[in-house]
């Protein structure tokens, strides 16, 4: 016993000796570190960390495009920086507002996806990225609790080692969720490092792990209590270590007064749209980004779509075929396109997997791969329509920009270099020589589809060539949702929804009054996540003749741009702490189209609107919005951007977030950095 007594306590001693060297060591290394901060000519380093895709996280991006835009040194028009001012322990604003200091910005998390063109192209912003946990390798091998422990420890060294590598650190953003291990190691380096943590509260952590009543039931008694155990032993750590914080910001005034119940005073921070979102001004920048990822082009045009005159000269006037060859023609290539369809079905191309059968949904998953280019976006042809601004018009009336929303033409001289540019869009033929021909003549040949729009080519009698986009007639509505496939986004209960939708659709499909047919539905899922391929097998499992279904994970930049062509917006995000609010609904709003949100309370600070029809929280609910709102969607004889009036209701109900994200952090957010950057 006294062996045991004196191993113990040697070893109690060597443990309180390695402890207290190792505290002093960080004293040391925060003391260094300090010293240097202090000195004005130091880079002071500023990291925001995303224990997560770092481009799927678009308010840490703009969080990080904020402190470059306010806090970092910009260069003068000689290519060289401003001059620094010198540092000082003053807080006044004044001086704060007129201060530029030498900051840079370190983005750390996991680069799985590629952030927008506003982060790669920001020179005070450098990405750095955490390597991935092997442990993830052998998740099928190992048990559970195993798994989740080796992974906590692999991915906290990962973090340590990444943010210690960062000099000068004078401040540490964090987003949470996560929460464990973020708060922790992010809380150890901290004080490392001296540098100050900001907590920025997107949601609970806690609650992303409580599993839905469903599978609770289904469980085992053994399973319900080690999640109670495991999610009640994250809650504390949570909000316990949450309050460690030097600061904190949290994305709404319900969860900002949770978090002062628990201990925690954040600042709202509200998720504003960035410049980039914001309506389309016209038909072919819609044209574009939807051919894009769901178009086709014309790989073959037949010498049956021209009108071939013998004996045609250049003297010889052109002439236009009668109204029943016109006819007869169109015939000709709706069957021709019908059957090009019907033997692609059940296929796999390179950028798409298909979910289809003769009976069931269409639906199909667009995958990386070869994606569709239209012409517009060609270089050569988008500077030839700069550069001959005056000859651009609207085939109505051009002084309209809702007239550009429905039809523009666009107008070519006919040289080679730009014939040889529209060919390279072709595969079987070559456009160029059909075009210079003097012998053959047509009239808007529809080169590019997509679900809603075509770009038609014809050659004019002045010899140039014309470039006509337009919305079709009898479209179907573009309606889009925004997910991370995660429980906090219930997408079961939207695919209930069209379903009925899609059964009202058949029944009105014979009625003569075209004000109370319900048009087509074109449903776009962005994102990527857990749930994906499931959902994707259930609902090609659906029998909907009336509702085509894409998923699709589009570039960071055209995102924006997808929205914007968009009909109707829908979210599903009904929170799984019910405090936080949806991003993608203030994205929506930015890009200016009419949105259907599912309701709960918190929902009131973001959308403050007493009619009913904009929100939803059963299936039936979201069939009778979608009713309401797309009913005679097609009744007009003219083509209009918003054919339903109901559509036009909502869109002008719901205000356009005017203010951006920076505007938004300028006011609330800024004061908060103050130590990192002074």
């Amino acid at each position: 016993m006294i062996l045991i007594g004196f191993l113990v306590c040697i070893f109690s001693g060597i443990l309180f000796s390695v402890f207290s060297l190792f505290f002093l060591l960080c004293l040391v290394i925060r003391r260094i570190n300090k010293k240097r901060l202090n000195n004005y000519e130091t880079t002071r380093n500023i990291a925001v960390l995303v224990v997560g895709d770092i481009g799927r996280s678009p308010r840490m991006q703009n969080h990080a495009l904020c402190i470059s835009k306010r806090f970092c040194s910009k260069p003068d028009f000689s290519g060289k920086s401003n001059k620094l001012l010198k540092r000082s322990s003053s807080k006044d604003s004044f001086e704060l507002d007129d201060k530029i200091n030498n900051n840079h910005v370190y983005l750390v998390g996991y680069n799985d996806t590629t952030c927008s063109s506003a982060i790669t192209g920001d020179k005070n912003i450098t990405l750095l990225g955490i390597g991935k946990t092997f442990v993830d390798q052998h998740r099928k091998i190992l048990p559970l609790w195993a798994f989740l422990s080796i992974k906590v420890v692999e991915q906290s060294l990962r973090i340590f080692i990444t943010i210690m590598q960062i000099p000068n650190l004078s401040g540490i953003l964090l987003q949470v969720p996560p929460s464990i291990p973020s708060i922790p190691i992010a809380l150890f380096v901290s004080f490392i490092r001296g540098a100050p943590l900001i907590i920025d509260w997107h949601n609970y952590g806690h609650t992303l792990l409580i599993k839905d009543e469903k599978r609770v039931i289904s469980s085992s008694i053994l399973k319900r209590i080690y999640q109670h155990i495991f999610v009640t032993s994250y809650k504390i750590l949570e909000f316990t270590l949450g309050r460690l914080s030097d600061s904190a910001f949290c994305v709404s005034k319900a969860m900002q007064e949770d978090l002062s119940k628990r201990g925690i005073q954040a600042t709202v921070v509200y998720d504003r749209p960035n410049a980039d979102f914001k309506p389309l001004d016209s038909v072919s920048k819609r044209h574009s980004i939807l051919l894009k990822y769901f178009g086709s082009l014309e790989d073959d045009i037949c010498l049956e779509d021209y009108n071939l005159e013998k004996g045609y000269t250049q003297e010889t006037p052109l002439i236009r075929k009668t109204e029943s060859e016109i006819k007869q023609r169109k015939k000709s290539k709706e069957n021709k396109k019908f059957t090009q369809k019907n033997q692609k079905d059940n296929t796999k191309t390179e950028n798409v997997t298909i979910y289809d059968g003769s009976s069931f949904t269409d639906v199909q998953d667009i995958v990386s791969g070869a994606l569709n280019r239209s012409v517009l976006d060609i270089y050569q042809i988008s500077e030839s329509i700069k550069l001959s601004k005056e000859r651009i018009k609207s085939s109505t009336r051009g002084s309209l920009v809702s007239e550009c929303l429905i039809e523009e033409e666009f107008f070519l001289k006919m040289e080679p270099k730009v014939l040889d540019e529209i060919s390279s869009n072709f595969k079987n033929q070559n456009l160029s020589d059909l075009l210079s021909r003097d012998d053959l003549f047509f009239d808007n040949h529809i080169i590019e589809t997509s679900p809603v729009t075509e770009l038609g080519i014809s050659r004019v009698q002045s010899g140039e060539i014309s470039l006509k986009v337009q919305l079709k007639k009898n479209r179907p509505v573009i309606l889009v949702t925004s997910t991370s496939w995660t429980p906090d986004e219930d997408l079961n209960l939207l695919l209930e929804g069209l379903l009925e939708y899609d059964v009202l659709a058949s029944k009105q499909i014979n009625n003569n009054n075209l004000s109370e047919q319900l048009p087509d539905i074109f449903l776009i899922i962005t994102g990527k996540g857990p749930d994906k391929k499931l959902w994707l097998e259930e609902a090609s499992k659906s029998r909907m003749k009336h509702v085509k279904i894409r998923t699709v994970f589009v570039e960071a930049d055209d995102y924006p741009k997808l929205l914007a062509s968009s009909d109707l917006g829908v979210s599903m995000h009904y929170s799984s702490s019910g405090l936080d609010l949806p991003m993608k609904v203030v994205d929506m709003l930015g890009a200016g189209i009419p949105i259907i949100y599912f309701s709960y309370p918190t929902m009131n600070e973001l959308l403050k609107n007493e009619k009913l029809e904009l929100f939803f929280s059963s299936s039936q609910e979201l069939c009778s919005r979608l009713t309401t709102l797309l009913k005679g969607f097609n009744s007009s004889p003219e083509r209009k951007v918003f054919p339903s009036p109901n559509l036009n209701r909502i869109l002008k109900s719901n205000n356009l977030i005017k203010e951006t994200f920076y505007q938004e952090w300028n006011n609330s957010a800024v004061y908060h950095f103050d130590e990192m950057v002074i």
